[in-house]
């Protein structure tokens, strides 16, 4: 045999062994997973109530990962859930247990358990409107405010139609678990937000002192602009050495700002006098400001934020009627011939504390453990967990499993087996938005500070008959003009390329899905290059421009209103407030036709739809959010139903010919306020059909900087059908057009002139 054929055999039986052992691995991991929902969020003890679970299921995967058998996976997951979970048990059989401790208690106790109202516990977002309760239980909780915030402001009126560019020096405690943020605001003097950037895909992560900077724009509206550093999670920032500086045009030079005490060498954070420009104050519960003398970048001391937490014994008040049986216990199969047997209810004693408790030196040592953790995701086990934690949040809390087809078990091992070939952040970040990309929800974005996402070429396209077609070029010497239709990116087709960023996307349809894809294709890490072929000539160009500094060449801003003609009215409810609208009656009530364009998102002013409604809104049950109290969204307790409460308002503008203009960048708000306007029959709609996600965004984070938002509650129709993946659809739909485009002419809006000119 020759050597290299000796070869060649040895390493294709390697492979295929590694390839066996990872298959038997993500078997046990997938076993962890669906225990650690069940705990997680089902099982009332007093220690799973308190445990960090983010860093559990690192932990955890970390355990599991060391198992060989199936009788080692059994073992290790009594010894993980025992300090947590002593009630819960494990069992390798062909039938289901039957073993709940908690039965042979005093029937006469009173009891605890777990009532979810929409996903409360561990979310970041929604509100209040979103919670989780472990009802009649007394809990130590952190009731920080999740972020501190080091923050200042100055007023704008020397600085309308600017650039202004903040920086800090900044840097991370080592150990600590959340991230800190440099970040800008511009508010207006309409009471509108201007500018903003918060370096939600840039965070301040590094154990070193580095500059980090933001350039913004001020309108002819500024009033103040707000900033700051913030720290979000647990650990301390250190910051010094801020600045300001500004420009009229980008040919002059930046020229300074003076503000109060930017190095911090003062003996108090605050200003002593009135006469300072600004002043600067910390807030955030759970957050302490202090100055320190050991970590400086310059000077003497920085400004030192550090999170202490605020601890309070919380009761769990009940969030709905419904409650499980007492003695209520799920036996769920968790892998070949093992089950898990988790009860739903525990007695509690007179301290309001459950009677079955952990051995607490297990559960000390186990505290300690996940505080010592390192949360990296270019650890395996950190990716594991991370994927774990996903699984769970979507499985027994995302609101339409029953109207898209998937096989969701199926994608947690598809991710699972993923995260072993991951080596980097970003990989990981690749693994959580295709393990979402799955769920057709166009409110998912998976957030990472390893996106690198944060720079875009000087040109924009946009997918148009299937093509890819420049639409804004914003350099000269690149040779390109809008209407030219790239057919390669890096080598590949156009629709290869396409594919692989479609991938990454959560979309309920095609309209959002190509209204996301037209920026996330763009993106990338500063100065990388993008080589396009571009009607047969290749053209090289670099990522240049920063996002979030230059958002207004993605979206420009279009015309607020403006007549059509004598008859006719135009106004964008994208950046119409409704103060205008109103001050605009006389006109409207004037006009023959109306056409009113939502094709972005609504800019607080669904008041129009009263002036729209011949009858007070009737539909009070379009917003629904589940009730809670068993795994895996079986037998839901209920749902609370939800409306608007619309009431009609003079002047009435529905005895006109009224038209709506749509698209697939109509997401959420936009689509609440076209529901009013489908389900009435309140005008004509023109265009194609919204994002088809609706209802109130939820969020978690995960170890390594990650966030995932997503839908968390369920929306209808008005006439009670499904909307989710299906959105509001047109009455008139309109394909846009290469031709049109070249020639600067609006489709959508010319069909809307002619429906409202037609006798």
């Amino acid at each position: 045999m020759k050597r290299t054929t000796l070869i060649s055999i040895l390493l294709l039986s390697s492979t295929f062994v590694a390839f066996s052992q990872n298959a038997k691995k993500t078997e046990y991991l997938n076993s962890f997973a669906k225990a650690y929902g069940y705990v997680k969020y089902f099982h009332p003890s007093d220690e799973a109530a308190i445990v960090d679970w983010n860093a559990f299921a690192i932990y955890g995967a970390e355990q599991i990962l060391t198992c060989n058998s199936e009788e080692e996976l059994v073992y290790t997951l009594k010894s993980l859930f025992e300090p947590i979970a002593s009630s819960v048990d494990f069992i390798n059989s062909n039938k289901p247990p039957r073993n709940n401790k908690e039965a042979t208690l005093d029937e006469s106790c009173e009891i605890t358990y777990w009532q979810h109202y929409g996903l409360g516990k561990d979310a970041k977002s929604g509100g209040n409107l979103y919670k989780s309760s472990r009802v009649n239980s007394n809990t130590i909780m952190d009731q920080s405010s999740g972020f501190g915030n080091l923050i200042s402001s100055i007023s704008l009126d020397e600085y309308l139609n600017s650039e202004i560019k903040i920086s800090v020096w900044a840097k991370l405690a080592s150990g600590s678990k959340g991230d800190a943020r440099l970040w800008f605001r511009v508010d207006n003097s309409d009471s509108s937000r201007g500018f903003f950037n918060n370096m939600g895909n840039n965070p301040i992560v590094a154990n070193e002192w580095k500059q980090y900077e933001i350039i913004g724009t001020v309108g002819d509206k500024g009033s103040k602009a707000v900033f700051g550093t913030f720290l979000m999670g647990k650990g301390t920032a250190y910051v010094d050495g801020f600045e300001m500086s500004y420009r009229k045009s980008a040919k002059d030079p930046w020229t300074p700002i003076k503000l109060f005490n930017t190095s911090f060498e003062e003996d108090d954070i605050k200003a002593k006098n009135n006469d300072a420009i600004n002043s600067w104050k910390g807030v955030g519960k759970g957050y302490n400001f202090t100055l320190n003398a050991d970590e400086v970048r310059e000077g003497n001391q920085s400004v030192q934020i550090t999170y202490t937490g605020q601890m309070s014994i919380v009761k769990g008040e009940k969030l709905f009627d419904s409650a499980p049986e007492r003695g209520a216990t799920i036996e769920q199969m968790i892998g070949h011939s093992l089950y898990i047997s988790v009860p739903l209810t525990m007695c509690l004693d007179q301290d309001k504390t459950t009677m079955i408790k952990a051995d607490q030196a297990l559960f000390a040592k186990l505290t300690e453990a996940l505080e010592n953790l390192e949360e990296d995701p270019k650890n395996l086990s950190t990716r594991v967990g991370n994927v774990v934690n996903a699984y769970n949040v979507f499985q027994h809390f995302y609101p339409y499993f029953d109207v898209i087809d998937i096989d969701w078990n199926n994608q947690l091992k598809k991710a699972l087996s993923k995260s072993f070939s991951d080596t980097s952040d970003k990989d990981h970040l690749i693994t959580l938005q295709q393990l979402t990309h799955a769920l057709k929800d166009g409110h998912i974005r998976v957030g990472s500070s390893a996106a690198e996402h944060s720079h875009m070429p000087p040109f924009t396209w946009e997918i148009i008959e299937g093509k890819l077609v420049i639409n804004q070029v914003f350099e000269d010497a690149l040779g390109l003009k809008v209407g030219d239709v790239v057919t390669k990116v890096n080598g590949q087709n156009t629709s290869d390329y396409l594919k692989e960023v479609y991938s990454l996307i959560s979309a309920g349809n095609q309209g959002w899905m190509d209204y996301r894809a037209k920026t996330e294709s763009l993106l990338g890490a500063e100065n990388s290059e993008l080589n396009l072929v571009v009607t047969g000539k290749n053209v090289m160009a670099k990522r240049n421009l920063n996002i979030s500094d230059n958002w207004h060449l993605v979206s420009p801003e279009k015309t607020s209103h403006k007549p059509i003609n004598d008859d006719i009215y135009y106004i964008n409810l994208s950046n119409t407030k409704m103060d205008t609208i109103n001050k605009l009656m006389p006109i409207l009530e004037q006009s023959k036709g109306l056409i009113f364009d939502l094709r972005g998102y609504p800019d607080g002013n669904h008041e129009l739809i009263s002036h729209l409604l011949k009858k007070n809104d009737t539909v009070q049950n379009w917003m629904q959010v589940p009730q809670i109290l068993y795994p895996d969204q079986k037998d839901y307790a209920g749902f609370s139903e939800m409306g608007w409460h619309v009431q009609t308002k003079k002047p009435y503008l529905g005895d006109k010919k009224v038209v709506f203009l749509i698209d697939g960048s109509a997401i959420s708000y936009a689509e609440s306020y076209m529901g009013f306007i489908k389900g009435y029959k309140l005008a004509t709609i023109v265009g194609q059909p919204t994002a088809g996600a609706n209802g109130n965004v939820n969020r978690v984070t995960l170890p390594g900087n990650y966030s995932i938002s997503f839908t968390g509650m369920k929306v209808l129709k008005h006439n009670g059908t499904q909307h989710h993946t299906i959105g509001v659809l047109p009455d008139v739909y309109i394909k846009k057009t290469i031709s049109a485009m070249i020639e600067n002419r609006d489709e959508f809006l010319e069909k809307a002139i002619q429906i409202i000119e037609q006798e």
